[in-house]
């Protein structure tokens, strides 16, 4: 069949002659032909790949698992479009349970959503726990649930979500695949959830975006474009790059590379390559070249710990993200409590010279 948009030039010279005219319009700063075509090329890709997504988000989602070899015979699919999807729980990445009235989300939950569709899944970093009802089984039980499955968090004043409703729940999540919450019975998630976890795809949600409200409703339809904020653009691909790294053929999703060139906040690039060296040198140095290579760090970095030393500088400080056992936080908050520290908080506002001097070494020391 003839082109339609072809048949209308006398040669295919002039049709591509006013394409890159066209082209020209939108982009006024390419100059070569070549530049042209890469950009026609681009363009053509991502209105194909736009029209998959529209055929997976259409198409019946157990067709879609059937072709991705999902076994779908423990996953129960809703009637009902847009409902949640409940998958039983056979697979665990631990011994614990948690006590009734409580389940799990972020990366613990997409991990037992991975194992239990029978994808490769590594055991999560820590335990975010969210509670399943609006009243506490028992008064200060959500204190005790947070202190001992999810201790470095508590220890930094994090403790239990609450899920007042699933809507608002999978409404508000910062990723796709964070749109997952599971108890010590069944795992649920979105359709979008599910689909992107099995495509290896990271992708901000249309709440972080701001076209949708915690009710998902959609608002701002104006065809203004919406800007990502920073911190989750550094955390997207932070989490593309474990998928590199775990061999997962990870892909980013609906996000345009002069969103990540446009980032400054050098905060949330420190934190996110702390969190990267949590799971490793390997996940760090991976983090680091994507980091390099989507414009968010200067191309002469060519290592985690060069960056490192770079964001340091720019913070005007050295930068840490503090991972202690909560015993040793314990240790320092009794010590906050002693005569030493209360002297110490005391001379805070006298000169320096008011300080009282350490003793030297020696005999003295000690000596009253």
């Amino acid at each position: 069949m003839t082109n339609p948009e072809i048949r209308h030039h006398s040669s295919v010279r002039e049709f591509t002659s006013t394409l890159f005219e066209q082209i020209k319009n939108i982009y006024p700063n390419l100059q070569s032909d070549h530049e042209l075509l890469a950009v026609e090329a681009r363009e053509t890709k991502e209105k194909e790949q736009r029209e998959f997504e529209q055929f997976l988000r259409e198409a019946p989602i157990l067709d879609i698992l059937s072709f991705y070899n999902i076994d779908a015979e423990n996953i129960t699919i809703p009637e009902k479009e847009g409902g949640i999807i409940e998958i039983a729980l056979k697979k665990h990445f631990w011994k614990e349970r948690l006590p009734d009235g409580y389940g799990y989300k972020g990366g613990a939950a997409r991990t037992l959503l991975r194992i239990n569709i029978g994808l490769a899944a590594k055991k999560p970093r820590d335990i975010d726990i969210i509670r399943l009802s609006d009243k506490e089984p028992q008064s200060t039980q959500d204190g005790v649930v947070a202190k001992k499955f999810m201790q470095d968090d508590f220890a930094h004043g994090h403790g239990v979500e609450v899920l007042h409703s699933t809507h608002r729940y999978f409404n508000t999540r910062d990723f796709t695949i964070n749109e997952v919450y599971a108890t010590e019975e069944s795992i649920y998630c979105t359709e979008q959830c599910i689909l992107d976890t099995i495509r290896e795809i990271v992708r901000i949600t249309e709440y972080e975006y701001g076209v949708t409200d915690e009710e998902g409703e959609k608002y701002n339809e104006d065809g203004t474009p919406f800007e990502a904020p920073h911190k989750l653009l550094v955390k997207l691909v932070r989490l593309y790059s474990e998928g590199m790294v775990e061999k997962n053929k990870t892909s980013i999703a609906g996000t345009e590379d002069a969103e990540f060139s446009s980032i400054t906040n050098i905060f949330w690039i420190a934190l996110q390559i702390e969190k990267a060296y949590e799971q490793g040198p390997t996940y760090a140095e991976a983090f680091v070249k994507e980091l390099v290579s989507k414009h968010i760090l200067p191309g002469s970095i060519t290592s985690a710990q060069q960056a490192a030393i770079y964001v340091g500088t720019k913070l005007h400080r050295p930068f840490y993200f503090r991972y202690a056992p909560v015993s040793q936080l314990d240790i320092e908050k009794e010590m906050q409590k002693t005569n030493a520290y209360k002297t110490w908080e005391k001379y805070q506002d006298f000169d320096e010279t008011e300080l009282p001097k350490r003793r030297g070494h020696g005999k003295s020391r000690g000596d009253t």
